[in-house]
């Protein structure tokens, strides 16, 4: 933030004037006893307009399987990598049950931009359940990134362990 400008109150709402700046929050503590040292967060990158003239578009970032989707002892495991931007994201374990979707495990992720993470979806309650009554499921694992509404699912077997 440019040193003569000052947001006053907690919080303040990027605009149009702090594009090309960098902002740096600062904060003296105070009571009845006086008032503690200064300090100062560290400087963020330069605030740029969103998708405003002679601005970079944002890469979009896109989830992929990264090799096979393996049914472990207490759920499922994959590897999912993350390309363009930073990928903040949920996996659903599902299946059908009197026309309705169960949730049987769920799991969320980051993965930084060109990175790639292994993911385990641990079985909940419910699925241990349903599985303790049945030999196996047919289940779909859903992978979602919060920024988008692109899928990734694949059709599992989930089979009881003995």
């Amino acid at each position: 933030m440019r040193a003569d400008r000052r947001c006053g109150g907690d919080h303040h709402t990027l605009s149009a004037g702090d594009v090309g700046h960098t902002i740096r929050a600062k904060e003296t503590a105070s009571n009845a006893g006086g008032a503690a040292a200064p300090s100062a967060s560290a400087q963020t990158a330069v605030v740029t307009a969103p998708g405003g003239a002679g601005t970079q578009p944002t890469a979009t970032p896109k989830l992929a399987f990264a090799g096979k989707v393996s049914v472990v002892a207490k759920g499922v495991r994959f590897t999912v990598t993350c390309t363009g931007a930073r990928c903040i994201g949920r996996a659903k374990l599902t299946v059908q049950r009197k026309g309705k979707r169960v949730v049987i495990g769920s799991a969320t992720f980051a993965i930084p931009a060109g990175g790639r993470k292994t993911v385990t979806v641990r079985i909940n309650a419910t699925g241990r359940r349903l599985l303790g009554r049945a030999r196996h499921l047919r289940t779909t694992l859903t992978v979602t990134h919060s920024g988008s509404r692109a899928a990734l699912s694949r059709h599992l077997t989930v089979r009881r362990h003995s």
